[in-house]
C-alpha cells in the first residue's frame, strides 16, 4: 500500500521549526512529508530536511493586504500542490489556512487548518480590520465547504468566532492547544531564594500589554522597592504595535524595569523568577510562553482575553486581570509578591496542567489523529 503524502504549509520557517517540527517529524515516519514554507533563515532548511521532510520555499506574507499578492501566493502554492499531489494538507496560521484553502479548491486533498490564533487582524475595532476580517472569513467559508476538511483552533473563543461566521460545519471544528511544549526541557524548578522577580517574556509590542506592565511596576515598587520587573524580548519593527527601542531604554534608565532583550534560554529565565506575566490584549491562540512558564512551575498573571484566559481556566494556575488595566495588574502582582504559599500552589497546578494537557507528546498524538487515520496509535 502506497504511503499517504502530507504537506505542511506555514508562512514562517521560524515558527515551523520552533513549534510544529515535532508533529511534522512524527508524520514523516508514516507518510511522505513536505513542508511549503516562507524561509526566514536558510539554516532552517537543513534542520527540517534532517527529519526526512522535503522543503519547498514560497513567499507567503503574513500581513499583506494586497489582494493581487494573495492571489499570486495562491497560484504559487497551487502549482506546488499539483506537483506533489498530496492526500492531506496541514496549513498552519490563519493566513496560510486561507491561501491553502483557495489553492486546494477543486483538488482531492483533505485540508486541516491549524488556526494558532486570530492575531492582529481580529484585535481592535477599526473599520479596516473589520472589513478584512469579514473578507477573510467569507473566503474561508467558500473554500472550506467540503465535509472532509476540518479546522483546529488553539482556544474555544476563536472557535466560537468561526462558528458564528458559519465558516464550516461545527462538527469539523475542534479545539487543541497547539503547539505543545517539551515538558522535559521546561522542567519544574523551585523559586529562587532572592527578592521577588517577575518577567514579561514577549515581543515588545503595545498589544502585549508592555506599557501596562511598566505602569504596574511603578505602582508595586512604591510598596515593594526591592522587587524586580523584567522585560525579555525584542521589538518587532514590522508590526504597527512595536515599541521603539528608545522607549524601552528610557524605561530601563529610569529604573522602572530591566530590559534584557532577546532570551535564548527560557527555562533558565523562568528559574530565576518568581512569577511570569503576559498582560496581552492581542488575540492569542494559546500563549506558548505561558504554557512554558506553567511547565516550570511558575504562577502566571495574565489578562481575561481569548487565549490568555485558557491558560488559567479553572485550574488555579495564576491570576486573571482585565485587559488594559494597570491598576488591576499591579494588585495581582502585589498579591503574588506577598504570598509565597499561593505562588507555590499555583506553580504546582500549572505544572500538572502542562503535563496533562499541553505537553508536546500529548498534542502531537492528538494532531496525528486528525492528520492520519490511525495516527494516534
Amino acid at each position: 500500500m502506497q504511503e499517504p503524502t502530507i504537506v505542511f504549509v506555514c508562512a514562517s520557517s521560524s515558527a515551523f521549526v520552533a513549534h510544529h517540527l515535532p508533529l511534522a517529524a512524527k508524520a514523516a515516519e508514516r507518510c511522505q512529508a513536505h513542508a511549503v514554507l516562507t524561509i526566514d533563515d536558510e539554516r532552517h532548511l537543513a534542520i527540517i530536511r534532517r527529519k526526512n521532510i522535503t522543503v519547498h520555499a514560497i513567499p507567503i506574507r503574513r500581513k499583506t493586504r494586497n489582494p493581487l499578492r494573495v492571489l499570486n501566493e495562491v497560484r504559487t502554492l497551487r502549482r506546488i500542490l499539483n506537483e506533489i499531489n498530496p492526500d492531506v494538507i496541514d496549513a498552519i496560521n490563519l493566513k496560510s489556512v486561507l491561501v491553502a484553502a483557495l489553492a486546494n479548491a477543486g483538488r482531492t486533498a483533505r485540508l486541516i487548518g491549524t488556526v494558532t490564533g486570530l492575531g492582529y487582524l481580529f484585535t481592535g475595532e477599526s473599520v479596516a480590520k473589520l472589513i478584512l476580517s469579514r473578507v477573510t472569513l467569507a473566503g474561508l467559508r467558500m473554500a472550506l465547504a467540503r465535509q472532509d476538511h476540518c479546522l483546529i483552533h488553539s482556544n474555544r473563543d476563536d472557535l466560537e468566532v468561526f462558528l458564528r461566521a458559519r465558516v464550516t460545519d461545527p462538527h469539523h471544528m475542534h479545539t487543541v492547544p497547539v503547539p505543545g511544549i517539551d515538558t522535559m526541557h521546561f522542567r519544574f524548578t523551585h523559586e529562587p531564594d532572592c527578592a521577588f522577580r517577575i518577567v514579561l517574556p514577549s515581543r515588545m509590542l503595545w498589544d502585549k500589554g508592555v506599557g501596562e506592565f511598566v505602569e504596574a511596576a511603578a505602582m508595586v515598587r512604591d510598596y515593594a522597592p526591592k522587587a524586580t520587573f523584567i522585560l525579555a524580548g525584542e521589538p518587532d519593527p514590522g508590526n504597527p504595535s512595536s515599541i521603539p527601542i528608545e522607549t524601552l531604554r528610557a524605561w530601563a534608565d529610569e529604573g522602572l524595569v530591566t530590559w534584557n532583550g532577546r532570551c535564548d534560554d527560557m527555562p533558565s529565565l523562568f528559574a530565576s523568577c518568581h512569577a511570569v506575566c503576559l498582560p496581552s490584549y492581542y488575540r492569542e491562540g494559546f500563549p506558548r510562553v505561558l504554557a512554558e512558564a506553567m511547565a516550570c512551575g511558575r504562577p502566571i498573571v495574565t489578562t481575561n482575553v481569548p487565549g490568555c484566559r485558557n491558560a488559567v481556566g479553572d485550574a488555579n494556575t495564576g491570576i486573571l486581570v482585565p485587559p488594559r488595566d494597570a491598576t488591576a495588574l499591579a494588585e495581582a502582582i502585589y498579591r503574588l509578591y506577598g504570598d509565597a504559599s499561593l505562588r507555590m500552589e499555583m506553580g504546582k497546578n500549572g505544572r500538572l496542567k502542562a503535563e496533562r494537557e499541553l505537553s508536546e507528546s500529548f498534542i502531537t498524538r492528538t494532531m496525528l489523529g486528525y492528520l492520519i487515520p490511525g495516527g494516534t496509535q
